[in-house]
């Protein structure tokens, strides 16, 4: 009988580590397609804003047309967020969804300035996010090609639900977040625009 349970033991641990490193394998893999999307949007949108600057000096296109969200297929895209400190640069889309998370990460919210912006938490986008304190800088480049810079002011945890929270508060006017490991909560960084940025 013991022997029995024993074996049992065995074959439902040896299940349970082979369901691991499949676990880590789509993981990494996820990982690698996200970044290999975002990578090429990014190429195509970098043109597309520059362009669209370009031809900008030459027409009468009004501020509200030269911020409209830059489309690349089926999706629309606010700009491109860039942190030096964990060597990112990825365009963000204008709306999000969980199937658009997986292209790059999405504005998850934006009200009088403010934004909020949301991401996986893969290598390739947000999982270093956490590692990201007091003064760092953030460059957020519009569609307009305007660059807004913010400094880091804190980071904290959430839980997964507490919504208000995230997009409340008065000393912050850039939000980026993204899951924990075990996904029950979120990494979120608050930042605060700086228009005396010099980049030393």
């Amino acid at each position: 009988m013991k022997s029995k349970i024993g074996i049992s033991l065995m074959i439902a641990g040896c299940l349970a580590i082979i369901a691991a490193v499949c676990l880590v394998g789509l993981n990494i893999s996820s990982d690698y397609s996200s970044g290999k999307k975002s990578a090429e949007v990014l190429e195509q949108l970098e043109s597309i804003i520059e362009n669209k600057t370009e031809n900008s000096k030459y027409t009468e296109n009004t501020k509200e047309e030269s911020l409209k969200p830059v489309s690349i297929g089926d999706n629309t895209y606010a700009g491109i967020i860039s942190i030096p400190k964990i060597g990112i640069e990825l365009p963000v889309m204008s709306s999000w969804s969980y199937e658009n998370l997986d292209i790059s990460p999405c504005l998850y919210y934006e009200d009088s300035g403010k934004m909020v912006i949301a991401a996986h938490n893969f290598s390739s986008h947000f999982g270093k996010i956490k590692e990201l304190v007091f003064g760092d800088y953030i460059a957020f480049t519009d569609s307009g090609n305007n660059v807004k810079m913010y400094e880091v002011i804190n980071t904290e945890i959430l839980d997964s639900n507490d919504i208000d929270r995230m997009i409340s508060g008065d000393d912050w006017d850039l939000t980026l977040f993204t899951c924990t490991l075990s996904g029950t909560q979120r990494v979120t960084v608050r930042a605060r625009e700086i228009s005396d940025f010099k980049n030393s």
